[in-house]
């Protein structure tokens, strides 16, 4: 992602400098992947609880479209940013695409305080998505999940997409079953 933002920035986007990137942010969703799975090997037993968390930007591209792809890369930065800064050095987070991203929480974590650093992350974006692009409707819903007895990483990131989608049918909203 970082190739890619360099090369628009100069105007030379090549196609093998896409290519590198994508490359690169493929490798990093497959480490965190392998890491969530390890914890999730490693920890197993009742009474230990896990969340898997889902977000994705309802009309982002409203964004690129109208402001250029540099600013909707400059704005989806700065929501990484605000998930490192509020969700902990604990949580495994990764972008999985596009305006999407994954958060793994381990089990030290409540669902009352998930859903608190879920808000406060949705809550800071708005208000920078507010200050930068007061034009656009742009928003933040998310999906999330409490880890089974015997959910694996595909299971938790179907249940949490199911949670998703019903999150996004009211836009803006974050779901955890």
């Amino acid at each position: 992602a970082q190739k890619i933002k360099e090369a628009r920035e100069q105007g030379d986007l090549s196609e093998n400098a896409e290519y590198d990137a994508a490359k690169d942010e493929q490798r990093d969703i497959e480490a965190r992947i392998e890491q969530i799975e390890q914890i999730l090997l490693t920890s197993p037993g009742v009474g230990r609880v896990h969340a898997f968390m889902i977000v994705d930007l309802d009309n982002f591209k409203s964004l690129n479209d109208t402001e250029g792809h540099v600013r909707g890369d400059a704005a989806l930065i700065y929501l990484a940013g605000l998930m490192k800064r509020h969700a902990g050095s604990e949580v495994v987070i990764s972008r999985i695409g596009g305006d999407e991203y994954m958060l793994f929480f381990p089990e030290r974590e409540n669902i009352c305080g998930i859903l608190e650093k879920m808000k406060k992350i949705q809550d800071d974006f708005a208000d920078y998505m507010k200050e930068k692009y007061p034009m656009l409707d742009i928003s933040f819903s998310a999906g999330g999940v409490k880890q089974g007895e015997s959910d694996d990483f595909n299971m938790l990131y179907r249940k949490a997409d199911v949670q998703l989608y019903r999150a996004k049918e009211r836009k803006g909203c974050i779901e955890i079953n």
